[in-house]
């Protein structure tokens, strides 16, 4: 499994949004829905980089090569910091900033 790189710019603390991903299902018994847990999930994050122009395009071609599949990066998600499992949910977008670029990315994470 790969691991985010150290050289890579770490995503910023400020604006993390984390919400716990549904793991639920619905069927349909008899015209009644019932619903059933069917496994532990994990949470979606969202995370933000501030990145250089050099340091832009390394991390952008990283997430495009990468972030689909699982990989191990260290985020605090709480106190403190650990290493979790993440990937990307849909797609990253960035925005210019003038000197640097600023991206976010939507990530399912599990422990």
């Amino acid at each position: 499994m790969p691991t985010y790189p150290a050289s890579l710019p770490s995503p910023m603390l400020d604006g993390y949004s984390l919400r716990p991903v549904d793991g639920g299902i619905l069927r349909g018994m008899d015209g009644l829905a019932r619903q059933r847990r069917r496994h532990a999930t994990g949470h979606e994050v969202t995370l933000t980089w501030l990145a250089e122009p050099g340091d832009f395009a390394l991390l952008s071609q990283w997430l495009d090569t990468y972030g689909m599949a699982w990989f191990t990066i260290t985020l605090s998600l709480g106190d403190t910091a650990a290493p979790v499992t993440a990937r990307l949910v849909g797609t990253w977008s960035a925005a210019h900033l003038g000197t640097h670029w600023r991206v976010t990315a939507t990530m399912e994470v599990r422990p």
